[in-house]
């Protein structure tokens, strides 16, 4: 039998990231709150960019080479997120599903430069982590124990979309159904531009725009 060799600090760094930032978010529940700010601590923002760093560093980046390139797909993706987003508040609404919660909008310069560089930075975490980082070691240990292809590119591809689909539980049914096609949407759009930079511009964008689109009555009051 050929042993199976593979550097335990992968393993490690990879059960760190689930342990720590993949499982917890599973369990979070429905947000209580009735409003929410979004100003964003200089703690939390330091937090998550040193992860990203962290993340980027565990992943050999010659073997798995990033463009920054703008395509035409980038628009495409775009258009799809935006579609699916209204498909599903088109939905609540139609069935009479509303939020009772309202944005605190940032009332300094601060705030808004803490606003604008948090949402920057989680975007740009989450896309890192589940439609790169996830993906890729996924399949990497998949295949030590696995030599079926198909087999392992389904679960490598559905391990993060599952992980990344039920963070988003606490919101809600239909913000996680968004979630859940958003999540293919990024994915599938990652593996053809190859392009972890647009990914997050484009997904950063995309949250902003729910900020202003999804609890829109705010700015109307």
């Amino acid at each position: 039998m050929t042993k199976l060799q593979y550097p335990i600090d992968k393993i490690l760094d990879y059960l760190t990231i689930l342990l720590f930032f993949c499982i917890p978010p599973l369990f979070t529940t429905q947000i209580q709150k009735t409003q929410i700010s979004l100003e964003f601590s200089a703690m939390s923002i330091l937090l998550y960019s040193a992860l990203i760093v962290f993340i980027l560093w565990c992943i050999d980046l010659k073997k798995y080479p990033q463009t920054f390139v703008f395509s035409k797909a980038n628009l495409y993706l775009c258009l799809l997120l935006y579609i699916n987003m209204f498909f599903w508040n088109g939905i609540g609404g139609k069935l009479g599903v509303e939020s009772n919660q309202s944005l605190l909008l940032p009332t300094s310069l601060s705030g808004w430069l803490s606003c604008i560089i948090g949402t920057i930075v989680f975007a740009s975490f989450e896309e890192i982590l589940y439609r790169f980082f996830l993906p890729v070691r996924t399949k990497e240990l998949l295949h030590l124990v696995c030599n079926k292809e198909k087999i392992v590119t389904f679960l490598s591809e559905g391990i993060p979309l599952l992980l990344f689909t039920f963070a988003h539980r606490y919101l809600g049914l239909f913000p996680l159904l968004n979630s859940l096609f958003a999540g293919i949407l990024l994915r599938y759009f990652y593996t053809k531009n190859k392009s972890i930079f647009w990914n997050s511009i484009i997904h950063s964008l995309y949250n902003f725009s729910i900020y202003f689109i999804t609890f829109y009555g705010v700015l109307c009051k």
